[in-house]
């Protein structure tokens, strides 16, 4: 397979049609977070019903039961038998706008119980479809994350509150062991909205178009045991994907090894182009090269986030990024610890992002200096606090 043109000539990083090492990973963060902000003491503004209320183990915990049992069954449990440490995973569930109030409580106050009594972490996202409702995310082990439910549970109860299913909205069904899988966005692991985040640099397809990855999340380190676990049973014959459409997940062989990726459109009757959803890039890959993803493979959510350059264009259009905005981009970004934030998304949904790159008590702003260097033009974009 070769990688897929973009732009200029595309310079390639910590991917899968890389030989670059991964970036090891780093702690992970074990603080409450909603909107994608940490939550401390009076950070957060009310929404809706904020009393405190006291939670307790409530007889209609059970009533959760079917969201738990979802969390059964993953391959995450065992590698030949043996038993493994249970992985940072992500359970997410709709919850109306009008009802987050209830959920978060006065400053932060029932998610941080949560956090406490669960060890589980909360977010509170927007819904890319519905401004009347929002995702929230569950971050915790299985048994984490079934401790949390039952307290939000017993938050809203099912007589008081029928309309707070808790269903899980990021599971494929487990009638679905291998299959073709078209994954809803929720899957996506997403940048947080309105502050910085660590990141590292994952893939570059041009000075502007890259994948960055979040090594402080707590989701990071289970990225390596999944590639793991994908290796060993793609190794032997596994069921062939036979018609791949837009926006299927499927595993790929690149490089002897194996990734996910979502086919991203037709060749033709013998190729496909794929973007790697863990690692970033594109690549082209032959249809025969494509095995059905197992159910079990999806839990994980997609490590990359496919990111632009706010503010700034090439010098030539019409050209493209040059040879030497790539190099130097890649030189200033590549192998650090950088920080990321959103200030728009283009009209594609991409995020448009701020880079900073840390150097001590000071940092450079990638944008500004590709500017600076006389490689990219500053053009403005509407920009949202």
């Amino acid at each position: 397979m070769t990688t897929r043109p973009k732009g200029s000539e595309s310079e390639r990083s910590d991917s899968p049609s890389s030989s670059s090492s991964s970036t090891s990973s780093l702690s992970a963060s074990s603080e409450s977070k909603v909107n994608g902000e940490i939550i401390t003491n009076g950070d957060h503004k009310e929404n809706g019903e904020t009393n405190n209320v006291k939670c307790i183990e409530n007889p209609c915990a059970s009533e959760v039961k079917s969201e738990c049992d979802v969390l059964e069954g993953s391959f995450f449990g065992h590698l030949n038998g043996h038993p493994l440490e249970e992985p940072v995973i992500i359970y997410q569930f709709e919850l109306a706008q009008y009802l987050c109030g209830r959920l978060i409580g006065r400053n932060g106050h029932f998610v941080n119980q949560i956090k406490e009594k669960s060890n589980a972490s909360v977010i509170v996202n927007r819904h890319p479809l519905s401004p009347l409702y929002k995702i929230c995310s569950i971050e915790g082990t299985r048994s984490e994350i079934r401790r949390a439910l039952r307290l939000i549970r017993s938050r809203f109860p099912v007589y008081e509150f029928p309309e707070v299913t808790l269903q899980q909205i990021n599971v494929i069904s487990p009638l679905l062991q291998a299959c073709q899988v078209t994954v809803p966005q929720s899957c996506q692991l997403h940048l947080p909205e309105g502050v910085s985040c660590d990141v590292i640099l994952s893939n570059v397809v041009d000075a502007a178009h890259i994948f960055v990855r979040q090594p402080t999340h707590p989701t990071y380190p289970s990225l390596s045991r999944l590639d793991q676990f994908m290796n060993a049973t793609y190794s032997v014959d596994t069921p062939p994907v036979l018609s791949p459409h837009p926006g299927d997940i499927c595993a790929v062989n690149m490089c002897n090894a194996w990734y996910r990726a979502m086919v991203v459109s037709l060749l033709d009757d013998m190729e496909v182009e794929v973007k790697f959803v863990d690692y970033g890039g594109y690549a082209r890959a032959p249809i025969s090269s494509l095995r059905q993803i197992r159910y079990d493979f999806m839990t994980l959510p997609f490590q990359a986030t496919e990111c632009y350059l706010a503010n700034v264009k090439p010098t030539d259009e019409n050209q493209g990024w040059s040879k030497e905005a790539n190099v130097v981009f890649h030189d200033l970004a590549q192998g650090q610890m950088l920080q990321a934030k959103i200030v728009a998304y283009a009209d594609d949904g991409i995020p448009l992002i701020h880079l900073h790159k840390i150097q001590g008590a000071s940092s450079v702003f990638i944008n500004q200096e590709l500017v600076n260097r006389g490689l990219a033009e500053w053009i403005e974009h509407q920009i949202w606090e």
